[in-house]
């Protein structure tokens, strides 16, 4: 700008003038974090550690890769009757590009991570030890809950990790699992979401693309009417769905 009486005080500062990379290192041999992603990562790593590296900026260790892996696995199912999987089918059965389902679907997951998240507060104060009583709303004594949960348990045994302080409070199959991230070195709020994300992203996109466009006859727009009701969480917690 070149009238001084229209330049503001931000039209003074001398800015970069090169994007700067945190992650990816580009060119003929790109780099995750420093790592020869061709001639090291390629030959002794997986998806997953590539996931650790890239999000947190470190390789995991044995243990910490085998944590993540299983707390990931039972993360990942998400029913269509859950918004992001419902909102990508319908958005393949309206019959546009199989991106607009992706990104609908990506879109619904991250804000479904935002509120997991949220809604565990309380569980990662406990697990910082701030706060030294099990959340009462992460705890559950649901049958089918109590099944996944020792499921849960003997895959981690398998893989030689075991968390007696927080299997002992019975956890719900989402904080368990949101627990073992943490106890696995996952710490930032972030990179729980992101992870989140990840796990259930593919079921997502694998549920719109089973969807045949405009296919309406076989959408259930005729379904059982429901109401909404607001229970304490001691009583979802107490009695079977």
């Amino acid at each position: 700008m070149n009238d001084p009486s229209m330049r503001s005080p931000l039209d003074s500062i001398e800015w970069p003038r090169e994007l700067l990379a945190h992650v990816v290192t580009p060119g003929p041999h790109p780099c995750v974090h420093g790592y020869d992603l061709e001639r090291d990562l390629a030959q002794h790593c997986g998806t997953l550690d590539l996931t650790f590296l890239a999000l947190t900026g470190e390789l995991p260790s044995g243990t910490q890769a085998a944590g993540v892996r299983v707390a990931l696995l039972f993360l990942a199912p998400i029913a269509l009757t859950e918004v992001p999987t419902h909102c990508a089918m319908l958005a393949a059965l309206c019959g546009g590009p199989t991106c607009n389902a992706i990104a609908v679907g990506a879109a619904a997951l991250a804000e479904q991570a935002r509120c997991v998240v949220e809604e565990h507060r309380a569980l990662f104060a406990w697990l910082r030890a701030a706060e030294p009583q099990f959340p009462e709303a992460c705890s559950s004594d649901i049958p089918h809950h109590r099944q996944s949960i020792a499921a849960f348990e003997s895959a981690l045994e398998v893989r030689g990790l075991r968390f007696p302080a927080l299997f002992r409070h019975r956890p719900t199959p989402l904080a368990a699992a949101l627990s073992v991230l943490w106890l696995s070195g996952i710490e930032d709020e972030r990179v729980l979401q992101a992870l989140l994300v990840q796990a259930r992203l593919p079921f997502v996109i694998a549920e719109a693309l089973a969807t045949k466009p405009l296919d309406f006859r076989n959408y259930a727009f005729d379904s059982p009417r429901f109401v909404y009701t607001d229970a304490p969480a001691s009583a979802i917690n107490s009695e079977e769905p």
